[in-house]
């Protein structure tokens, strides 16, 4: 019924009324009396939480005739977290995470994390999960790496971490481990600065049949420094630290892009000592492996085009690398600038991304005669890169220059005049066509100026 109550309409007409029940209004028209309570003065509901509506706040007895248009109080919702008082979600801070993780007894990480349990590293006791292993193999999280496989008897040290479902119930969507989102951090915000790993589906392809472990470590370290993890990236580095100075781990290319990434995250985290030392090892592995060489890449690539094209970043991003940790600190000699190299240079990235659409490499001579070869050859970002390199060490191996006549200063500013001049109209910007940031040629302007 749309029809609206007497008393409604006199409320809408501003009319009194004596507060009666039925008032004398709705008596002298025999209309039924609707009163509706005014809400005039109304702050909302109390604080404190009255159990029993017929006790007063003094705990006295209740009213005889209690008022029946009185609005009972309301008592405000329980809350089973004060956020004032204990934090709020793991979004804000690791402090609140923690107050609320420890109110729970609950860890502050996910019960799975990705990375081997070592004797050289200790962690602190959790308040549950005692028997939960807290670090193991990548490889081994997700199925992959040597021992994964079903005849392997390595698994019975491994807790499983997934409860077998009930027929009839649908499984639910893992959770990705810490390695997992450590992996997937390190090609988000890390992979396209230093893009020697291979692409990520290709290295999940290449740990089914190669242990590949002390590079998982140091991706999972580097991809650590971009979450918030506590004290396991302490962890991670620690074990990516002792696989890369174990004796028995096998030198190869795949512990120089190791060794390089662990070079790039120490220096950024201000351990240029440590960072030095691992560079020192790793330009004395990449030379005795050769991977200078133009034929490293074939030997070594298994036919797979990604491959081979990832064995020539690892060489000339080592070769980078070096050089700008000796312009910055002055503390090396850009050693490999001395070295005869005649690896090809890398593709652009898009290409090799893919892993399908790599073509056939250029060379370091190739880029450095164009002036005099009359061919314009069209040459990548990181081939450009490497230039910018070279122009650096010409310059560290420079005498001291005596004024603004001197042939020495004449000759470089030659050099980085002709960089730029053959720069393709497409990369004389650090952000590509898609106003994507083109690393490659953003670390070259940084070495060019």
């Amino acid at each position: 019924d749309s029809t609206p109550s007497p008393l409604s309409l006199q409320r809408a007409k501003h009319l009194k009324c004596d507060g009666q029940n039925p008032c004398s209004r709705c008596r002298s028209s025999q209309s039924e009396c609707v009163y509706v309570a005014s809400r005039r003065g109304y702050k909302g509901p109390r604080r404190n939480n009255y159990t029993n509506n017929n006790t007063n706040i003094n705990n006295g007895p209740a009213s005889p005739n209690p008022n029946p248009n009185k609005r009972a109080r309301s008592s405000s919702p329980t809350s089973t977290l004060d956020v004032a008082d204990n934090g709020c979600s793991i979004f804000l801070g690791a402090a609140a995470a923690a107050a609320a993780a420890s109110s729970s007894s609950m860890p502050f990480y996910p019960a799975a994390i990705g990375l081997a349990e070592t004797p050289s590293t200790t962690f602190a006791a959790t308040p549950s999960f005692t028997n939960l292993q807290l670090y193991r193999s990548f490889g081994a999280a997700v199925g992959f790496g040597p021992g994964s496989g079903s005849g392997s008897g390595s698994g019975s040290n491994q807790l499983a971490l997934t409860q077998p479902q009930p027929s009839g119930v649908p499984a639910q969507v893992p959770v990705p481990t810490l390695a997992e989102r450590c992996l997937d951090s390190f090609y988000h915000h890390f992979h396209a600065s230093h893009p020697s790993a291979l692409p990520k589906e290709w290295l999940l392809r290449v740990m089914r049949d190669t242990n590949i472990e002390p590079l998982l470590a140091a991706i999972r370290w580097i991809g650590a420094l971009f979450l918030e993890v506590g004290p396991a990236r302490a962890g991670f580095l620690d074990e990516a630290l002792r696989l890369v100075q174990d004796p028995a781990t096998r030198r190869d290319g795949f512990f120089v892009q190791a060794l390089v990434l662990l070079v790039v995250g120490l220096d950024g985290s201000g351990e240029q000592e440590r960072a030095r030392d691992l560079l020192g090892d790793a330009e004395r592995v990449a030379l005795e492996l050769g991977l200078n060489t133009r034929g490293y890449a074939t030997q070594y690539g298994r036919g797979v085009p990604v491959l081979e094209e990832s064995w020539r970043r690892t060489w000339w991003d080592l070769f980078v690398v070096d050089g700008m940790v000796a312009g910055v600190h002055r503390q090396t000699n850009f050693l490999l600038f001395d070295v005869p190299a005649d690896a090809a240079l890398p593709c652009e990235e898009h290409q090799y991304m893919s892993g399908t659409t790599i073509p056939p490499p250029l060379t370091l001579a190739d880029l450095e005669d164009q002036d005099f070869s009359g061919e314009d050859g069209e040459f990548s970002s990181f081939a450009y890169r490497v230039l910018a390199g070279r122009n650096l060490g010409r310059f560290m191996r420079v005498p001291p220059i005596f004024g603004p006549e001197d042939e020495n200063l004449v000759r470089i500013e030659a050099l980085l005049t002709n960089w730029r001049l053959h720069l393709p109209a497409s990369k004389r910007d650090a952000l590509n066509q898609k106003l994507q940031s083109d690393e490659m040629i953003f670390q070259a302007n940084m070495m060019t100026n």
